[in-house]
């Protein structure tokens, strides 16, 4: 199958290399990476889609919004406007978005998962949420929200835990990338065909377990899946096993 990826990045790169069975088109800011089963187009998706990227007729589009600031204004130009090539564009293909469990902010110490209604809190998180009815509206499409990202590179729970000033709970709704490719590879192979999934690792623990100077209510939810929960679909079900 052809897969295009619009937004390509880390959880993309991560996809692409555990699946040599289907050819990989991606649209990246800068080429800097080649690989046998993917052809890189540069350029920036908010300023528009080549024609000749449209005439690939891909059978799966992936997007992933890409924002460079946290700006209102830059969160509709990454999320809301690209939408409007989506509705004339791809009509038959198979369409996964991923979005964030950013608009879960307003609820705190209660468990949420696929069935609760967003409550997001600030204006970001209220694009997001107009973002993901648009998508589900759409035909043939899938929304992915992400968990707190942690990668080779990068780990935002073990930089809290190490900043002894944060004294504030939280529950740790956290997802590793390559977790997030593994649910991605299920979605588009028809393994999982859910609308909605929140990717988040599936044990329940919060700062104050790994750290008693976290003292208090959590201040967030703790965000769960009823479809995508199963220990065995995670590499990395714990956080314990990345501290």
């Amino acid at each position: 199958m052809k897969i295009l990826i619009i937004g390509y990045g880390s959880i993309a790169d991560e996809l692409v290399k555990s699946d040599s069975t289907n050819q990989f088109y991606g649209i990246k800011r800068s080429i800097d990476r080649n690989r046998a089963n993917l052809q890189l187009y540069e350029g920036n998706y908010k300023k528009g889609i080549d024609t000749q990227i449209l005439k690939l007729l891909p059978d799966i589009v992936l997007f992933f919004p890409k924002t460079i600031s946290a700006s209102p204004d830059e969160y509709k130009k990454a999320y809301l406007e690209p939408l409007e090539f989506f509705q004339k564009n791809f009509k038959t293909a198979l369409k996964v978005f991923i979005s964030s469990t950013r608009v879960f902010k307003g609820y705190s110490d209660v468990e949420v998962d696929e069935r609760s209604e967003p409550i997001p809190i600030d204006e970001q998180g209220h694009i997001i949420h107009q973002y993901e009815k648009i998508v589900l509206s759409l035909n043939n499409s899938y929304l992915l929200r992400l968990g707190g990202l942690i990668s080779k590179n990068k780990n935002y729970v073990r930089d809290i835990l190490n900043n002894k000033s944060l004294k504030q709970n939280k529950y740790i709704n956290a997802i590793h990338t390559y977790d997030v490719s593994s649910a991605i590879s299920r979605v588009i192979s028809g393994q999982t065909n859910e609308k909605i999934l929140n990717l988040v690792m599936p044990n329940k623990i919060k700062f104050s377990d790994l750290d008693p100077q976290k003292e208090g209510t959590p201040l967030n939810a703790h965000i769960q899946s009823i479809h995508y929960n199963e220990a065995y679909y995670f590499k990395y079900p714990n956080i314990t096993d990345l501290l």
